[in-house]
């Protein structure tokens, strides 16, 4: 049941980060991608990875139990798929949500996904979708889009996603380094984006 409710949750944000390219919305709003690979991890995996830096809010969060972590690696570019631009994430799912009868999904309390800078770079979301301008969260750049945000930090980029906005706030400042040394607290900044061009 988790396993399919964090697959749900990759797909719907998946078909919600379609919507905000700017190139092509109509049709990437309805697509869904093929995964290479979509698998749930443990900590243990999380903690070990090395391909980018990966944040979290530990085993629990504002009573909010950890209840799954996922890996999705999908590398885009496929001839005819409408949804070309690559899917290298790790996230974290916080909360569970009961599902309503005659429903697929539902909102979970708390996402955090990581990916690439480039998979997700601050142009690619459209101005329709952003509430307010940029703002500076612990040394990063954030956006927010409704009842969820990205942060751009180093060259990986932070989505965060809560129902509820003070929910929202507070995972953005307590985010700490799962797979490497800072930040090891709250108190310590995430640092801006690293200088990057994206291809």
């Amino acid at each position: 049941m988790k396993t399919l409710l964090s697959l749900l949750v990759a797909l719907v944000a998946l078909v919600s980060l379609a919507c905000t390219n700017a190139s092509d919305e109509s049709e990437q709003a309805t697509a869904s991608p093929t995964p290479r690979n979509a698998a749930q991890w443990s900590v243990v995996d999380a903690e070990q990875f090395d391909e980018f830096p990966v944040y979290w809010l530990g085993e629990s969060f504002q009573g909010l139990p950890l209840v799954d972590v996922g890996r999705m690696d999908y590398p885009g570019a496929f001839p005819g798929e409408p949804y070309n631009r690559p899917w290298n994430e790790v996230s974290f799912i916080y909360g569970d949500c009961e599902i309503a009868p005659g429903r697929e999904s539902c909102p979970v309390p708390l996402q955090i996904d990581i990916r690439p800078y480039c998979d997700v770079p601050p142009e690619v979301i459209a101005d329709w979708v952003k509430t307010g301008p940029p703002e500076v969260i612990r040394g990063a750049v954030a956006q927010r889009t409704g009842s969820s945000m990205r942060l751009w930090t180093g060259y990986v980029s932070i989505g965060i996603a809560a129902t509820d906005e003070g929910l929202l706030m507070e995972a953005a400042r307590n985010l700490v380094r799962l797979n490497g040394d800072k930040p090891s607290t709250p108190n310590e900044d995430l640092g801006p984006p690293d200088e990057i061009r994206c291809p």
